[in-house]
């Protein structure tokens, strides 16, 4: 989101004010109507407290990005062995990718596939979905926006996959460049 200095300086001042309304924290739901907020009898509210206390307006100077090369890259991969079978994008060191879909299908057999980004260490950092396919070739989905920098990567994890299944994992990109003002 990029807004004016002014803008933000409304923002700030409207968190500042609604965050430490406790009413702004649900604890449950009344006749499918009324949410019920947190009061000091219930668990939650040391967790309202923390957040609360937690909350922290800070200003970065962030680097504006415009996009260029929007494509869609698609591998076919054959299972080799039975259990999970795993499909890897790693980012190059110097791109930035914002990841907007992903589809994963085994065109052999319906199966649970898992999208997931990976830190540079190869870490797991963010489970992005888990559905499972309805039938065979019936692709999995995830569609939203997320940046991934250089090193980092994506994970398509299919479960339950037999040697000799042919998966397809299709992902849909746009590289990221720094935004020259001049």
């Amino acid at each position: 989101m990029f807004v004016s200095p002014r803008t933000l300086y409304c923002l700030q001042n409207l968190v500042n004010t609604d965050v430490p309304d406790l009413n702004r924290y649900a604890v449950g739901i009344l006749n499918d109507v009324w949410y019920l907020p947190v009061t000091e009898g219930d668990p939650e509210y040391y967790d309202a407290l923390e957040i609360i206390e937690g909350i922290q307006t800070e200003v970065y100077a962030m680097p504006i990005y415009a996009y260029t090369d929007a494509y869609c890259k698609r591998t076919e991969q054959t299972v080799f062995a039975d259990g999970f079978h795993i499909a890897e994008f790693i980012v190059p060191d110097d791109e930035v990718w914002e990841l907007q879909a992903i589809a994963g299908t085994n065109a052999n057999r319906a199966q649970a596939i898992q999208f997931d980004t990976m830190e540079s260490s190869g870490v797991l950092a963010c489970i992005l979905h888990k559905g499972v396919q309805s039938a065979a070739g019936e692709p999995v989905y995830w569609d939203g926006k997320i940046v991934i920098k250089g090193g980092q990567g994506i994970r398509i994890v299919y479960y339950s996959a037999v040697a000799g299944d042919t998966v397809y994992s299709d992902l849909h990109l746009v590289r990221l460049v720094p935004f020259d003002e001049d």
